[in-house]
């Protein structure tokens, strides 16, 4: 039972390192092409 939770925790904590830089790395990707198109730095209005 304890090896599961162990093994469960494991698993939670490497997608979450793996998950982090890549959302972290797609809204910089996102944010640069964005500001590419409109030419300025203003925020992104959100809706």
């Amino acid at each position: 039972m304890s090896e599961g939770r162990a093994t469960g925790l494991a698993t939670t904590i490497i997608s979450l390192l793996l998950c982090v830089p890549l959302v972290y790395g797609f809204n910089l990707l996102t944010a640069r092409l964005i500001g590419k198109r409109k030419r300025f730095q203003d925020p992104v209005p959100t809706f």
